[in-house]
């Protein structure tokens, strides 16, 4: 769960702090990929987790090399800091519900958490 929390924060300081018009989409897409994580984790959907995860560490890879002035820092992060804390504790949420209702082995558990880890 702290990399779900180091991931999120990681997304929005890199995804802010990191040219113009390519950090808001990726941000957008990223906040999109919690989601879908959160989604599939609360369906049990193992390989709908890992796509995610996939999806989230090339948006955090994407967003080390975007460059933004500190007007559109700052834009950004009012803008999407409500959006990712929600996506952070939807899939933080949709975690605990998988690990705890058996809808995933320790296995599949251990496979998930070091793709996440893999994100940091």
């Amino acid at each position: 769960m702290r990399a779900v929390c180091l991931t999120a924060v990681a997304v929005l300081a890199v995804g802010v702090a990191g040219c113009g018009g390519g950090a808001e989409p990726t941000i957008k897409d990223s906040i999109a990929s919690m989601n879908a994580m959160a989604d599939a984790m609360k369906a049990g959907d193992k390989a709908g987790v890992l796509k995610a995860a996939e999806r989230m560490k090339a948006n955090q890879e994407k967003m080390k090399s975007i460059k933004v002035s500190a007007s559109e820092d700052k834009r950004l992060k009012e803008k999407y800091e409500t959006e990712l804390k929600a996506a952070t504790e939807n899939m933080t949420k949709a975690m605990l519900q998988g690990m705890t209702t058996g809808k995933f082995t320790p296995a599949d558990m251990k496979e998930i958490g070091a793709a996440m880890k893999a994100m940091k």
